[in-house]
């Protein structure tokens, strides 16, 4: 069986608090072949108003 998933979030999507790295490791020790970053930046803090700080890759 080959297993890829082409949706997965890291930590600097507001939705995810794993790093890319810890989600690599994860996706080899689940025995993945493939795995796509998909992470997405938005204008306001995750499940508020309140707009984000600048941009740094860490929500």
């Amino acid at each position: 069986m080959y297993l890829a998933d082409y949706h997965v979030h890291s930590r600097i999507s507001p939705d995810a608090s794993a790093s890319m790295q810890e989600m690599a490791e994860a996706a080899i020790r689940l025995g993945f072949q493939e795995i796509c970053f998909t992470d997405h930046v938005e204008p306001i803090r995750f499940g508020t108003t309140e707009p984000r700080g600048p941009m740094t890759g860490i929500p």
